[in-house]
């Protein structure tokens, strides 16, 4: 029995699997890892179309965050429009986030497509970070009305584009 999802993660990482894998002396750059799990099905191509244009979709989400975001520094008029971007942005966030667990990485120019490793990798690395850039959206989103509010924290607020290092580090 593995001791948890660490342990398990670390083990997958170094390669100490159950799963029969492609020896790594026949892989080329470009190959794909995959298994014969009922996941792999779901499991998105990092170069794909599917791939591709979420990471367009996320890029224009990400520009609005740039733009919204300081003007709340300066205390900018809250509308419906604004009230609703603040719920539609948190939910990309959160999908992109679940996206993230089912999305193959290139790793020296292999294609990881095998979902335990996917999903392992993306814990190891960046679920942290998004997890806690969500909890501020969310915070401030749950939080809005109440007397002492994250988004009247400007700090807080600002914590959000941090999300901007994801786009200079993406692995």
């Amino acid at each position: 029995r593995d001791g948890g999802t660490l342990e398990f993660c670390s083990r997958r990482m170094l390669g100490v699997s159950t799963l029969a894998s492609t020896p790594t002396s026949s892989l080329k750059a470009g190959d794909a890892l995959q298994d014969k799990s009922r996941m792999q099905k779901i499991i998105l191509n990092p170069a794909g179309k599917t791939s591709l244009s979420w990471d367009f979709f996320t890029a224009l989400i990400l520009f609005y965050d740039v733009i919204a975001l300081p003007l709340l520094v300066f205390r900018a008029e809250r509308t419906p429009l604004w009230r609703f971007m603040k719920i539609f942005t948190t939910a990309i966030w959160t999908v992109d986030m679940l996206i993230s667990f089912l999305r193959g990485y290139n790793k020296n120019g292999i294609v990881e497509m095998r979902p335990s490793y996917v999903a392992c990798s993306y814990l190891r690395t960046w679920f942290v970070f998004d997890l806690t850039l969500l909890l501020v959206d969310a915070l401030s989103l749950f939080a809005e009305d109440a007397l002492f509010s994250v988004a009247r924290i400007p700090a807080l607020r600002m914590l959000r584009m941090l999300r901007l290092v994801r786009l200079f580090f993406f692995p």
